[in-house]
């Protein structure tokens, strides 16, 4: 059996009979809704909230941001693909850790101010706002926990920031 034969044998057999999308050759998977349990919250989106169009940097192109996998399954990430680029150099793999993929949603908001509670580093908010001339990625499990992305220009990293326990 070919090499290509036997990945693929071996994804299913880890989702399941789920279909697996597209791969950007960095090792995560991108989901789509037929990866996922059919029903519930997931279908008020057309994308099941797996992915979101969005300018997150500010630079008028549109990016995407998508819930990915590890190929072992193991663990769940956030990919966001600069200028609507599916090439691994233009993409950034953010908020990746214990597979949770199933219960976590994507949702753009809009350029703007947003409070929050506290950053990454569990630093709490002195002004109780953050401020983005680009696109957020919210990234929240529904009727839970939230928190968004904010792309910093000057550094060229994302940030996160928790709106909610």
């Amino acid at each position: 059996m070919s090499n290509r034969k036997l990945f693929l044998v071996l994804l299913i057999s880890l989702f399941g009979m789920h279909s697996i999308s597209v791969r950007a050759g960095d090792g995560w998977v991108r989901l789509t809704m037929n990866d996922i349990p059919e029903g519930g919250w997931r279908d008020v989106s057309d994308s099941g909230f797996l992915q979101s169009y969005l300018d997150v940097d500010g630079d008028g192109k549109m990016d995407m941001a998508a819930i990915v996998v590890s190929r072992d399954g193991r663990r769940s990430a956030v990919r966001v693909c600069f200028g609507d680029s599916m090439k691994v150099p233009q993409c950034r793999v953010i908020a990746e850790g214990e597979n949770v993929a199933e219960v976590m949603g994507l949702e753009r908001k809009p350029a703007g101010c947003f409070p929050y509670r506290e950053d990454e580093f569990g630093n709490e908010a002195r002004d109780g706002k953050i401020c983005s001339v680009g696109e957020v990625i919210e990234y929240f499990r529904f009727g839970s926990s939230s928190s968004f992305f904010v792309y910093e220009k000057k550094t060229g990293k994302f940030s996160r920031y928790w709106d909610s326990d």
